[in-house]
């Protein structure tokens, strides 16, 4: 059985469940209150590797320096539904979800 790459995986997610789980403005605007902007950063550059293989936390250049930070704005991000782990082998990949495109939309 041959696994799809997490490009395929992505753009199967986005569109299955594109309309079904989308945030309404009131519920935006309350999460927003609830990122910081390390937070938005992360959650931009984690838009800008979803096309291809993900963002993996260790591709920041200095993630030994900052783990907890890193660590806890990428928690902060999958738990409001805007980021999301594909695994792909070993990796732990994040991709954007629609709800984080639709943040970064508000933003």
């Amino acid at each position: 059985m041959a696994t799809s790459q997490p490009s395929e995986l992505n753009k199967r997610y986005d569109h299955e469940l594109e309309e079904k789980y989308l945030f309404n403005d009131e519920t935006l605007e309350y999460l927003q209150t609830k990122l910081d902007d390390f937070d938005i950063e992360c959650l931009k550059n984690v838009k800008e590797k979803s096309s291809t293989r993900g963002l993996r936390k260790t591709d920041f250049e200095n993630y030994s320096s900052k783990r907890k930070l890193i660590d806890s704005a990428f928690i902060r991000l999958e738990s409001q539904g805007l980021i999301r782990i594909i695994p792909d082998g070993t990796f732990r990949p994040y991709f954007i979800t629609v709800r984080g495109e639709q943040m970064l939309n508000k933003l």
